[in-house]
């Protein structure tokens, strides 16, 4: 799972997370079998991108709540 927020392994640290790339955001997450964005994204630009990137372009199974609602709205 990529994550932007480190805090999410202190409170389920049974997930397994990666970071989410800093310098671009991408769609392609090869080893990743589910996609939950969304609680905690905020409305940065580049994130409201990623959450547009991702819906899109992503096969993955999808959990899309919170920020992520609040971003595709703006589309």
């Amino acid at each position: 799972m990529a994550c932007s927020a480190l805090n999410l392994i202190a409170v389920a640290p049974e997930l397994m997370t990666e970071p989410v790339p800093d310098a671009h955001y991408r769609c392609d997450l090869p080893s990743e079998t589910v996609i939950a964005i969304g609680p905690g994204l905020g409305g940065r630009a580049e994130l409201v991108s990623l959450t547009c990137s991702l819906v899109a372009g992503s096969k993955l199974p999808m959990v899309v709540d919170a920020d992520a609602l609040n971003a595709l709205a703006q589309f």
